[in-house]
Order: C-alpha cells, then sequence, then structure tokens
C-alpha cells in the first residue's frame, strides 16, 4: 500500500517568492539580496509623526528593484519575524541593515495609491522669514529622479517655530513657483531668493490605514538601507565622525548625496544655525594634504559621506589652517563625492596634485 505524503501545498499567489502585492492587504513576500543591499530608503517610525515604516524610495540598483514589487509608500509591517508596527526608526534601521541572503517581509499597500501623486498630503505652509536670516531648514535632492526634501529642520528657525515642517517632505511649490521637476541647486536658489514672506507647498508621505500615527515632534530624514561593500569598506575606521553637539551637520549620514544648507552665510551666527558650504585651497607638497577622511558609501557604519576624521601636524591642512574634524567633503577639484565608496574617495584625493580645491561643509 502506498501512503500518501503530507506535503504543504503552496499557491503561487501564496508564495512569497512570487507573491503579487495587493492593495488594501498585508502581503508576505520574499526577496533575495544575492551580492547587493536591498536598495530601499525608509522614513517613519513609531517614534516619528508619520507613526510607520514607510519605503521612501527602491533605488534601481538594489535587491529590491531587482525583484519589482515594493513601491514607494508601502509600509513594512515584518521583517524576518521582527515586528515593526511598533518599531522607532533607528530600530528599523539595525534590523534592516543585518538582514541575511533571504529576507521575509510583511508589507502594507494603501488602496489606491498606485499613482505616486496619491502617496503624499499636501500641506501648505507660510513662512516670515526674519532680518537677515534664513528660513531654517535644509534640503537634499533625490538619488534617482527629480524631487527635492526637506532633510533638516534647524532649532530655532522659522520654520521650526511654525512646527508643521518635518524631514522627509517634499517641497512642490515655493511661492507658485513648481518644484517637482527642480534639481537641488534650483530650489535652492528659489528659496535664498525669496522675499520676507514665502508659501511652500509639502508633500508628505501618507502613512495608510496600517500606521498607528502618534502626535510624537520626531521625525527621520529617509536612510538608504544598504549591506556594506566588499572592496575595501574594511578600511574605513571603525569610529564615526563625531560632530560638535547642536551645529546640526545635514544627517548625510542618511543619504548618499549632499544636501544645502538655507541659511545666509553672512548673517549674524547664532550657536545652533548651520555653517555654509564653502571651497578651501590647499596647496600639495611632498608632505601631502595632511588629513585622514571616515566614511563613505558601504562603510562599515552604513552609507557616510566622507568626513576629515584628522588633520596632521604637517601637511597642506596644517598649513591652509582651517579644516576641522568633522568637516565634510563635498568635492574636491570639482569632483563630487557622493555616493562614493570610502577607496574611491581615497583614491581620488591621493591623485589630487599642487593646488587642491576642497568644497566643504563645516562641522561648526
Amino acid at each position: 500500500m502506498i501512503v500518501p505524503q503530507h506535503t504543504q501545498c503552496i499557491l503561487p499567489s501564496q508564495d512569497p517568492a512570487i507573491a503579487e502585492i495587493r492593495p488594501g492587504r498585508e502581503t508576505t513576500i520574499e526577496i533575495v539580496k544575492e551580492k547587493m543591499g536591498l536598495g530601499l530608503s525608509i522614513v517613519g517610525g513609531s517614534d516619528t509623526l508619520l507613526g510607520a515604516i514607510i519605503i521612501h524610495e527602491v533605488y534601481p540598483d538594489g535587491a529590491a528593484a531587482k525583484d519589482g514589487r515594493l513601491k514607494p509608500g508601502d509600509q513594512i509591517l515584518n521583517v524576518n519575524n521582527e515586528n515593526f508596527r511598533e518599531i522607532t526608526h533607528q530600530k528599523a534601521l539595525s534590523v534592516l541593515r543585518q538582514t541575511p541572503s533571504k529576507v521575509k517581509m510583511v508589507v502594507y499597500r494603501e488602496e489606491g495609491t498606485q499613482k505616486e501623486e496619491d502617496l503624499y498630503d499636501i500641506i501648505t505652509v507660510q513662512l516670515t522669514k526674519k532680518s537677515g536670516k534664513g528660513l531654517g531648514l535644509s534640503i537634499v535632492g533625490r538619488k534617482n529622479g527629480p524631487g527635492v526634501f526637506i532633510s533638516d529642520v534647524v532649532p530655532g528657525g522659522v520654520a521650526e517655530s511654525d512646527g508643521r515642517l518635518m524631514q522627509g517632505d517634499q517641497i512642490l511649490e515655493v511661492n507658485d513657483k513648481d518644484l517637482r521637476q527642480a534639481t537641488q541647486e534650483q530650489a535652492a536658489a528659489i528659496l535664498k531668493c525669496a522675499p520676507g514672506s514665502v508659501s511652500i507647498k509639502l508633500g508628505r508621505l501618507k502613512a495608510g490605514k496600517k500606521a498607528n500615527a502618534n502626535n510624537n515632534a520626531n521625525s527621520t530624514w529617509p536612510v538608504m538601507i544598504s549591506d556594506g561593500s566588499p572592496d575595501g569598506s574594511s578600511s574605513a575606521p571603525a569610529e564615526p565622525p563625531i560632530p560638535t553637539p547642536r551645529t546640526h551637520l545635514p544627517t548625510l549620514v542618511h543619504s548618499p548625496h549632499h544636501q544645502i544648507p538655507l541659511q545666509q552665510q553672512h548673517a549674524p551666527q547664532e550657536p545652533q544655525e548651520p555653517v555654509g558650504i564653502r571651497t578651501i585651497l590647499l596647496e600639495r607638497r611632498d608632505d601631502g594634504l595632511g588629513f585622514s577622511i571616515v566614511g563613505g558609501f558601504g562603510s562599515n557604519l552604513g552609507d557616510l559621506p566622507i568626513y576629515v576624521k584628522s588633520v596632521f601636524e604637517r601637511g597642506a591642512a596644517a598649513r591652509e589652517g582651517s579644516l576641522r574634524r568633522g568637516d565634510q567633503i563635498l568635492e574636491v577639484n570639482g569632483q563630487s563625492l557622493a555616493g562614493l565608496t570610502h577607496a574611491d574617495a581615497v583614491a581620488i584625493l591621493k591623485e589630487a596634485r599642487g593646488s587642491v580645491a576642497l568644497t566643504i561643509l563645516p562641522s561648526k
């Protein structure tokens, strides 16, 4: 007699490896990362205004894009049996960055959010600049495609006093000028040149019905999820760059591209105001540039910008005198370091000869 085998039958629609994400219901999916990172940025968390973990962007070079099912606006409810319904932003990052090669997720997609414009709540705020000062916010561009977002709201500034702007908001219009397709630099110029009264139309990601939103005033900027690069990331020092407290270095530990602080560089400085981007010129001799760096895309600490780790007693930096530990290096001789690995940044600096122009964002 043949005894039938008791095997579990999984319907194609239920198989996490191929299950389609349908709006209005929870779906379990499985993504195979192979040798790449997930390639996601996220916003939200139980400690933020959104209250839930929401996918902000899916990068084309990551495992999620290759899989093809996740979209901006999807809410992450569970990752490898870790509950994401009441998880803080930082804890969610930690879990996502430490996932194995196969990642099982439970996600929820709001009904009727198939178009990107349906993912956002529209908010219009009216801000009045103080004499000689900016709006008290910084902006950053999307890594892939158009879109300019708020990346920092400065304590004590006009934007914070208003209370309605938060990190991650997309700037759609400024004084009726459409910024949906604007570059980061174009948006910065429009905001800086705007007169005293500035009308800003914002798009804020909807958390969806599954989100258990609260009124906590904290917020977080989208964070790129990556697992580190096998090529030289071990050369990045294990200690993070530590900016002086309250100087508000842009939160580029969260984003592979630089942001623009919208402050008047020549306005009277207050301790809580960020310092503007500037360029310094180093004259390289036989003793080198005279500083070390930390960070880089895919470093041991995550996807970081390039920071000055230390300035040596001898070298071009010491002779010039203004470079400091914690300064962020944006460009070398006009070449952007945004999104580069630590090894790539080191190579660019080593190849620089003679007069070397560094575009930096000072730590204080």
